[in-house]
């Protein structure tokens, strides 16, 4: 992150989330205000969250018959993670889902073995000026970072696809290569609403078809996929 005119110690990707947000105290909002003064390399960074950032709609909450089902298939099927990428995602997922149009599936890991390294999914959450780097709740208007895990060979293709409920959203539209590492953060951000399990997967290495998924549901989305959940507060 650090440009060759960076002076100092550079801002990490998530306290320049929160100045963009205005989440941080006044002492902090006027230090990260001096450093993107005197730091064009963070300055640089600054202007990408501020011009990729993205949120998705407030969604609507589900029937509460359909909240119980939906309820009823996560709360029999979690498992917990193991190993580096598993707890840095928080939680392997191996739950059922029904997805838009589909019958229940299986979704993909949170972490996997990916052409000789690993691929793998982790989130941060910004909430009242806090941040969760293993969350695995959320609150109406909670933002997320997602971060992935990837081979040193790198990503040129990617994107994230969000369920809730009926409803499928693909929140980045900005998606340059990524330089792989551990758990490198997605440049954006995204809100989260509604009352019903989220499930956020990335997709690496293939051109996805999103009208397809968005009637296809988890069916229809490649090998090169993980994904983890988070449930919203009750």
């Amino acid at each position: 992150m650090m440009g060759s005119n960076c002076t100092g110690a550079p801002l990490s990707w998530l306290l320049m989330e929160q100045y963009h947000l205005g989440e941080l105290p006044n002492d902090e909002m006027s230090r990260v205000k001096q450093h993107l003064e005197s730091c064009p390399g963070c300055a640089q960074c600054m202007d990408s969250i501020e011009n990729s950032s993205v949120q998705l709609k407030p969604l609507p909450p589900l029937p509460e018959s359909r909240l119980g089902e939906l309820w009823n298939i996560f709360g029999d099927h979690w498992k917990m993670g193991v190993g580096v990428a598993a707890a840095a995602a928080a939680l392997t997922i191996a739950v059922l889902f029904v997805g838009p149009t589909t019958t229940a599936t299986s979704l993909p890991p949170a972490s996997m073995g990916y052409k000789g390294g690993d691929l793998a999914i982790g989130l941060s959450r910004s909430r009242d000026g806090a941040v969760d780097e293993t969350p695995t709740v959320f609150e109406d208007g909670d933002r997320f970072n997602v971060r992935v895990t990837c081979p040193p060979t790198g990503v040129s293709v990617w994107d994230v696809v969000i369920f809730q409920g009926e409803d499928v959203f693909f929140p980045y539209d900005n998606r340059e290569p990524l330089e792989c590492g551990n758990l490198v953060p997605l440049r954006g951000a995204f809100s989260l609403s509604g009352d019903a399990p989220t499930v956020i997967c990335v997709v690496v290495d293939e051109e996805i078809s999103r009208d397809d998924i968005a009637h296809q549901g988890i069916h229809a989305l490649p090998h090169s996929t993980v994904c983890t959940t988070v449930q919203p507060v009750k």
